[in-house]
């Protein structure tokens, strides 16, 4: 995992982050103190796009199971 540093990247940390570390963050091998430390992001920055992300797959598995159920 590489950090890219930049202005921009802070105001989008789901952006600035790898997908390597993404999955690790997802699968629990890595912490988003971590992540933050790594890619000079706040705790929160990472927590608010782990949120983010939770509730678009929650919204991507509920579409895909009204769409199964029609």
């Amino acid at each position: 995992m590489q950090p890219s540093g930049g202005q921009d990247e802070r105001r989008q940390p789901h952006q600035a982050v790898d997908c390597q570390a993404q999955g690790d963050i997802f699968k629990g091998k890595i912490t988003a103190a971590e992540v933050a430390r790594q890619y000079d992001l706040t705790v929160s920055e990472v927590e608010g796009w782990i949120d983010e992300a939770q509730r678009s797959m929650e919204n991507g598995f509920k579409a895909r199971r009204k769409g199964i159920r029609e």
